[in-house]
């Protein structure tokens, strides 16, 4: 069973099993899952800080 993805990522150290920054940098998250996920900004500044740019997301 894949593993759901939170709806935001918390930031914390080391990153939880559920983040969805680990999970699109494991490659296991999928892409309308990332598109909804990412559309909000607190987790585009997220992604950003993770040093993760719009090319790591996967294509729709």
């Amino acid at each position: 069973m894949p593993v759901k993805p939170k709806s935001s990522c918390c930031q914390d150290k080391p990153r939880c099993r559920r983040c969805p920054i680990r999970l699109l940098a494991d490659g296991r998250l999928s892409a309308a899952d990332a598109k909804a996920i990412f559309a909000r900004s607190k987790n585009k500044k997220a992604l950003k800080k993770a040093g993760m740019t719009k090319k790591h997301l996967p294509a729709a």
